[in-house]
């Protein structure tokens, strides 16, 4: 009787072990899982930052680019290279006029459809 005894509590020492073994394992995976969404939460955040800087450093070059195309428009700097720039910049003001009278159009005859539909 008493070897049973004995053969039982060992085999519970052994499940408990077992048990305590798993929970470890867990609390061990789950800390790691966790200093792992940390460490990405903050490379997450830093990647944010930097485009927004980024965006902030590409705004900052737009004006001085308008700003020097301005300067040479009135014949104060001279940039090499940037007659084909001027030719290639008009070229462009124009397709976006184009695309304005376009757009214009489309309004106009939208609206005198709608005035017969009343």
């Amino acid at each position: 009787m008493e070897e049973e005894k004995k053969k039982e509590e060992k085999k519970k020492e052994e499940k408990k072990g077992k048990w305590d073994s798993i929970v470890g394992s867990t609390k061990k995976y789950v800390t790691l899982a966790k200093e792992e969404l940390i460490r990405s939460s903050k490379i997450g955040k830093i990647r944010l930052d930097m485009t927004r800087i980024k965006k902030q450093r590409a705004k900052k070059f737009q004006e001085l680019g308008e700003r020097c195309y301005q300067l040479i428009l009135e014949g104060k700097i001279d940039v090499e290279g940037s007659d084909s720039l001027k030719t290639e910049l008009d070229e462009l003001d124009a397709q976006i006029q184009g695309k304005e009278a376009e757009i214009k159009e489309i309004q106009e005859l939208s609206k005198k459809e709608s005035e017969k539909g009343k």
